[in-house]
């Protein structure tokens, strides 16, 4: 169910404008500031990250954890988890968190917000597995695993929107996507 419009709300208020500049702002801080000062602050280490010298990955992880310079910089442990050449990727993970929570918020209409987030979870569980960007990897399954739950979740809210899960039928619908679930979750750990 969409939100509809309170037409009590008195769109000439100090107090509405006062509230449009601070979502704003916060727009502004959440979806762009943060994920670009993360970037810019990454990028400032990407040589060290990703050292140019080393053509065999393992040899390049372990120069970069030599560097007591850039281990020193905070920020820098959030990219330690990735291959050297994605040392940018926690900044698509918020991009793409952004585009499933906030952007989706845009559509005036469930059919094209269905769409749109069916389209950006298939894009992105495809990239993510093509990239492989982890370097362990049971995290790298456990995430491609997470990822496929986040799937099976829209997958079973547009089930429900269908109308297929109700009705006598409906328990076995659930139970078969719980087992699928289940079983997914088993060969990944």
């Amino acid at each position: 169910v969409l939100v509809k419009a309170d037409l009590s709300i008195d769109c000439t208020s100090p107090r509405y404008w006062g509230m449009l500049v601070y979502a704003n702002l916060s727009l502004l801080v959440y979806s762009v500031g943060i994920p670009l000062t993360l970037f810019l602050k990454l990028y400032k280490w990407r040589r060290a990250l990703n050292p140019p010298k080393y053509e065999d990955e393992a040899r390049a992880i372990k120069a970069r954890l030599k560097n007591k310079k850039m281990l020193a910089d905070p920020i820098v442990e959030l990219a330690l988890p990735y291959r050297p050449r994605y040392w940018w990727y926690e900044v698509f993970s918020l991009g793409r968190r952004f585009a499933l929570t906030s952007v989706v918020l845009a559509f005036n209409h469930w059919h094209g917000a269905t769409a749109y987030t069916v389209l950006v979870l298939i894009s992105v569980h495809i990239l993510e597995r093509e990239w492989s960007p982890m370097i362990d990897p049971f995290m790298g399954n456990f995430s491609h695993g997470l990822s496929w739950q986040i799937v099976m979740s829209v997958i079973y809210m547009l089930f429900l929107d269908a109308g297929v899960l109700s009705g006598p039928g409906a328990v076995w619908y659930s139970v078969g996507l719980f087992i699928f679930n289940v079983g997914l979750m088993g060969m990944i750990g």
